[in-house]
C-alpha cells in the first residue's frame, strides 16, 4: 500500500509521511512524549493520529487546558514534526 501511493504525482505525499512511517520513527516519538506526562494510553492515541494542530491534541489528553500551555502543546507538536 505504502509503496502504490508513494508512486502517485504527489497528490497523497502528506498520506505516505503520515501512515508510512517506521517502527523506530515511532519509538522516537514514544520515547519523546513520554517526558511530557502524558498516559500511556494518550501517547499512543497521539502517535496513532500524528497530530497536527492543537485541537488534536485537545480531542485526545484529557483535561487538556488545565494539564499544559499553549506553548506545552506546541512543544508536543514539534515532536511530530520531525
Amino acid at each position: 500500500m505504502c509503496q502504490i501511493l508513494k508512486n502517485e504525482s504527489g497528490k497523497f505525499t502528506d498520506l505516505v509521511k503520515k501512515f508510512c512511517k517506521s517502527d523506530t520513527y515511532k519509538l522516537e516519538i514514544y520515547d519523546a512524549l513520554k517526558s511530557k506526562q502524558l498516559t500511556e494510553f494518550e501517547i499512543i492515541q497521539l502517535i496513532n493520529i500524528s497530530p497536527s494542530h492543537i485541537i488534536d491534541l485537545a480531542l485526545v489528553i484529557e483535561e487538556v487546558e488545565e494539564r499544559y500551555t499553549e506553548d506545552e502543546l506546541n512543544d508536543i507538536l514539534e515532536i511530530f514534526k520531525k
